[in-house]
């Protein structure tokens, strides 16, 4: 099912098929939603488009809200039921190359990633909430300067 982030209306119907594929309530969600306009169209930062920026915070940030509304006001999730949203690095091939390079074990794959989100929405962390959790090989511990690197 297709749906434009933004909307609210548009969120309403991929909820409501998953309420009625399962025929109730479900047990987990995952927010994997991200794009930059500034981003695709080559704009350096410096000259970051407002515009497009508005645009990226709605599509990569606000529909991770509108979408929980959706999933309130539908009652679709059971109780006890996870939301796990995802944020990365991206569009960026040398920051991506820079992380890659300092995180001991190396960056976290795609693979790697979906194996950590299939834990997370397992009985095994059932008791973990409203967390910051990193999957990174440990880039967020180091935050090496680029210039410490070379020098």
């Amino acid at each position: 099912m297709s749906a434009d982030a933004t909307s609210l209306e548009d969120l309403e119907q991929p909820v409501a098929g998953t309420i009625s594929h399962f025929g109730g309530q479900f047990d987990f969600v995952l927010h994997s939603i991200g794009m930059s306009p500034n981003i695709r169209k080559g704009i350096p930062y410096g000259q970051l488009n407002y515009e497009y920026y508005r645009k990226t915070i709605d599509i990569s940030a606000m529909s991770f809200h509108k979408l929980l509304q959706v999933l309130y006001r539908k009652d679709a999730l059971c109780a006890g039921g996870s939301v796990v949203a995802l944020t990365y690095i991206a569009g960026m091939e040398s920051m991506i190359d820079y992380t890659d390079s300092v995180s001991p074990p190396g960056n976290a794959s795609a693979d790697d990633c979906a194996d950590y989100i299939l834990t997370l929405f397992s009985d095994l962390t059932r008791k973990v909430t409203m967390q910051n959790l990193y999957n990174d090989g440990g880039y967020s511990s180091i935050l090496l300067h680029p210039c410490k690197m070379n020098g």
